[in-house]
């Protein structure tokens, strides 16, 4: 269980080595260490996770959506229909004036590692492959996609385990 901003909300993430639930790095650098299906931020919850803030509105994925880690950390996002949804105003499925995103990668032990932006098309499509540096010891690891340019936070608005 991990607590976040004093609510305890399950986090069981998929990046298992022997049976745990940290990240570190293997002998083979090509093989995933993470490998995740990512979540809109959920219409009532507005939590912060390992530091970072939600945004200020519910957003959906649609059935496309993966983020995995490899060993030497090349990490691979790719998410279609990530959209605000659920507000009832004229931006309702659509992505707002959201145009580039950023995944992070968060420990619960207070490391996060970031990629640099990548653009949100106007159907809520994006795709990110980047290095990131896996912190030594990454427990309850989460991949965070953060809104970027909304500083100095840049809020998340999809994530892995929740």
């Amino acid at each position: 269980m991990r607590v976040v901003s004093g609510i305890v909300a399950a986090t069981v993430v998929g990046a298992t080595i022997a049976g745990t639930t940290a990240m570190s790095r293997g002998h083979d650098d090509n093989h995933r260490v993470f490998s995740q299906k990512l979540v809109g931020l959920p219409a009532a919850e507005k939590i912060t996770i390992d530091g970072v803030p939600a945004a200020g509105a519910p957003w959906k994925v649609g059935k496309v959506n993966e983020v995995s880690i490899s060993a030497r950390g090349d990490l691979r996002l790719d998410v279609k229909g990530l959209l605000i949804t659920g507000t009832g105003g004229p931006n309702d499925n659509t992505t707002g004036p959201v145009t580039q995103v950023i995944a992070s990668l968060a420990c619960a032990n207070g490391d996060i590692a970031s990629t640099p932006p990548a653009p949100l098309r106007s159907d809520g499509d994006a795709k990110i492959r980047a290095r990131v540096t896996i912190p030594t010891d990454c427990l309850a690891p989460v991949v965070l996609v953060r809104i970027f340019g909304n500083q100095p936070t840049n809020p998340w608005i999809a994530a892995t385990g929740l």
